[in-house]
């Protein structure tokens, strides 16, 4: 039964690996599909479909990833919605995004016993809810519902609601609902300005940076003044951030301030600059991420080609910056060469293929993220998708799909 349920609705050119894998060849499957990348694709999608069926714990992360990775990963999601169980639910979700579930199937799906099940309903649909059931939403218990009642209700920007955010954003345990709140500061009415005040103290930084954001929204003259009181004392990560948001309101002094902070002294300074170029409106930020390229900081290097990476035309930069990195054989080298490798980088990649056996399965794990559309280790990454290890496998099939993405 569930091999007939794991070959129903597919094309004959998946058959044979979905045979395979039901009866646990893994190494079958991959000699199958080796050399053929549409196959190879395909391969990688049903290892991960076939993990959300068997442990269901994990298939929140695994369908999301799938509804993401174009027509092998909606092929993998059809098979899904057709077994049972969370994974199956889920898999609907994620297939019909696009129209609101009719008579009362949304109302279940956000009220189900699932915490996943109501997390991705939420995500999804959130913004279809009625008011009020949204206000109740932001009272679950799973936060990942709570983050998307709250997005819904910020986006709907009712002024009944203000209340509701602003108690929210003061005692809700999750700091990214408190983040979610803080930067969109002109959802919490007429005490907004006391609301990120109170919330520029928060326990999380993160929460303390959104606030800044967040008075920055609010476009009086109040909130200009905390903003550039903050920018205006020593140039620590707060001060940065605050010069950032008050240069994209057109603050001479957040732009001043700012453009100390890309030249500061303190590494850190300048990776956290680095950091919030977009938060800051720079115009010419593509400029500033090559200038940074060649920062005496590793951080700031790395921060800088992380971003750019996707560049094409910033390749022959990359590859200038990151080779002598790679070439000092310190800490950071194989964080280097796996960007190298990304690059297409021969050299890089030989290293890497002459390494990949050796590494521990932490390792592996943490590399195969990071390798996601290394061209010339595709082949090596197809063979994971046979190792008798579970988490390889998985992060293996995220790479392989992760390929050419950005």
């Amino acid at each position: 039964m569930l091999l007939l349920l794991l070959l129903a609705g597919c094309g004959p050119s998946t058959a044979g690996l979905r045979s395979n894998l039901a009866k646990g060849s893994f190494d079958m499957a991959v000699a199958e599909a080796q050399g053929d990348p549409e196959l190879e694709d395909h391969l990688a999608a049903i290892v991960l479909e076939r993990d959300a069926v068997e442990n269901p714990s994990g298939a929140y992360e695994l369908v999301t990833f799938l509804a993401a990775s174009g027509a092998p990963g909606r092929r993998s999601l059809k098979v899904l919605e057709g077994g049972e169980g969370i994974g199956a639910t889920l898999a609907w979700i994620a297939l019909n995004r696009s129209s609101r579930p009719r008579g009362g199937k949304l109302s279940r799906l956000i009220s189900d016993d699932s915490w996943d099940v109501r997390a991705y309903a939420a995500s999804t649909w959130a913004r279809k809810l009625d008011p009020q059931r949204l206000r109740e939403l932001v009272l679950d218990k799973d936060p990942r519902v709570r983050r998307a009642a709250v997005f819904a209700l910020a986006a709907a920007g009712r002024e009944k609601d203000a209340e509701l955010l602003a108690e929210t954003l003061r005692l809700d345990p999750d700091p990214a609902v408190r983040m979610a709140i803080a930067r969109k500061g002109e959802v919490l009415g007429k005490g907004a300005l006391e609301s990120l005040r109170d919330a520029l103290e928060d326990e999380s930084p993160g929460v303390g940076n959104a606030a800044l954001v967040g008075l920055s929204r609010l476009g009086n003259d109040d909130a200009t003044t905390i903003l550039e009181d903050i920018a205006s004392g020593r140039l620590d990560e707060r001060a940065v951030v605050a010069a950032a948001a008050l240069r994209s309101i057109g603050s001479e002094t957040g732009a001043r301030r700012f453009d100390e902070a890309l030249g500061h002294e303190n590494p850190g300074v300048r990776a956290t600059a680095i950091v919030n170029l977009s938060l800051a409106r720079i115009e010419d930020r593509r400029e500033r991420l090559v200038e940074a390229l060649g920062d005496e900081s590793q951080r700031v290097v790395f921060i800088a080609a992380s971003i750019l990476l996707p560049v094409e035309e910033a390749r022959g930069t990359l590859i200038e910056a990151l080779a002598p990195i790679a070439s000092e054989g310190g800490a950071s080298a194989p964080r280097a060469r796996d960007m190298l490798a990304v690059l297409g980088d021969p050299e890089s990649t030989e290293e890497i293929r002459g390494e990949m056996e050796g590494w521990e399965e932490g390792e592996l794990i943490e590399r195969l993220r990071r390798l996601r559309g290394a061209p010339g280790l595709r082949d090596r990454v197809v063979d994971l998708l046979a190792d008798e290890r579970r988490e390889v496998r998985i992060a293996a099939a995220r790479c392989l799909l992760r390929s050419g993405r950005t």
